[in-house]
């Protein structure tokens, strides 16, 4: 499905959508939805310009994203404090 039509369909619904959170909750699959379908931010933001509900879901995933991704990167550091821990101590 092209981001165009996409787009149409967030048009139609969201306005048929009463309470803002739930406008939020739905932006947030949308943009779920089309990462997941292989549609870039940068492909999703330009389609969707304007719509201010759409463009804090890209920016909610992006940062979402690049915290799951620094969470990943291991720096071995996380056995440090048990490497530091004295048995001695609870004796």
């Amino acid at each position: 499905m092209s981001l165009q039509v996409v787009c149409e369909i967030w048009h139609a619904i969201s306005h048929s959508v009463a309470m803002v959170e739930e406008r939020r909750d739905l932006a947030e699959q949308v943009v779920a939805i089309l990462i997941d379908n292989d549609y870039s931010i940068q492909e999703i933001k330009q389609e969707f310009e304007g719509e201010r509900l759409i463009q804090t879901a890209l920016k909610n995933h992006a940062d979402f994203d690049s915290d799951d991704k620094s969470e990943d990167e291991d720096d071995g550091d996380d056995w440090a404090v048990i490497d530091d821990f004295d048995d001695d101590e609870w004796d």
